[in-house]
């Protein structure tokens, strides 16, 4: 937080996952299929609001994490419209 080009809560998407990955490591399991058979994990935003709190993430597999990202974003679309 010291330094000058600290951006704190307004960082991007990359620098946060950049943090996960500095704290929590690389994932190596699925947490929705369960697979440890995949050649590539990520870390998932489980409330969508990025945040710097290593309790909001999950590690998923690319087709499950590209799954988690679409329903959540048709969650927000359906919300958004029925607000």
């Amino acid at each position: 937080e010291e330094n000058p080009l600290w951006k704190g809560i307004e960082a991007g998407m990359t620098a946060k996952h950049a943090f996960i990955n500095r704290y929590k490591g690389k994932p190596k399991k699925c947490e929705f299929c369960g697979t440890e058979e995949k050649r590539r994990y990520e870390w998932a935003n489980i409330s969508n609001n990025y945040l710097r709190d290593l309790d909001d993430w999950i590690r998923l597999c690319v087709r499950c994490h590209r799954r988690y990202d679409d329903n959540a974003n048709k969650a927000w679309i359906t919300r958004r419209l029925q607000g």
